[in-house]
This record gives C-alpha cells, structure tokens and sequence, in this order.
C-alpha cells in the first residue's frame, strides 16, 4: 500500500499476512518493546495502520521518525495513494498491481495474487485426497 508522509512517498511491505505480516519478526519486538505491549495485536485498527506506516518510513530511515514521535501520530499525518495506472497488463489491469484499473489503491502483486495452500502432487504421486 502507498502512502505519502511529509510529502514523500512510501510503500509498505507485503500485506498477504496482515497489514503487519510483512515486517521482521525483529521489527514487531523491538515496536512492542518501544510501546510496552506484550502483544503486537494489542494495537487497535487505527493503531495497527499507523505501526504499519512508522515500520515502513523507520525502515526506509530510522532517522526520519523516531519512536519519541509515536504519540503525536496520527492518521491525517499520513495519505494514501491514489490507484493511478501508468500502464496496463495483458488483462487490461494496472499493469503495476494487476488490479482492476478502477480500484481505489495500489496494493502489492501479491496481496491480489492467490497463494496455493497445498503443494501441487508430483505426477504419479497420490494427493491428500485421494485414496490409494
């Protein structure tokens, strides 16, 4: 997802596994540290957004907001980006984001990209359905 901070852009990392689930484990302890919760899911949804966008810019350059800002955050300081297709894919999608060129925002080839959740079988070799 893009978003702008202090009029520079920025794009969170993968969000296939929440709107957190693309930052390190590291990244999660330390801001949970820094905020003394015992758990990262602790953060309400408004909360959760903005961690995703300090552990964004932080990762990007630590320098550039310090956890000693953390309080005076909040969600107007941060402005999402437009979907504006540039080029088109095969499909006649964003060619960026392969999503329809009406969505609202881009978000990552991947958040719209089905992840398989079981390994495709060999052939010749038996899947988890059938019976053999």
């Amino acid at each position: 997802m893009r978003f702008t901070w202090q009029g520079k852009e920025f794009d969170t990392p993968d969000t296939r596994e929440g709107l957190l689930g693309g930052f390190g484990l590291g990244e999660l302890r330390w801001l949970k540290k820094q905020l003394k919760v015992s758990a990262i899911e602790q953060l309400d949804a408004a909360e959760a957004r903005i961690a995703a966008f300090f552990l964004t810019i932080r990762r990007h350059d630590h320098t550039l907001l310090p956890i000693e800002r953390w309080d005076d955050l909040a969600m107007v300081d941060f402005e999402l980006v437009p979907h504006v297709v540039t080029r088109l894919d095969q499909d006649g999608d964003c060619g960026e984001c392969h999503q329809p060129v009406d969505a609202s925002l881009h978000l990552h080839d991947e958040a719209v990209t089905p992840v398989p959740t079981t390994p495709a079988a060999a052939p010749g070799q038996p899947t988890e359905t059938s019976t053999t």
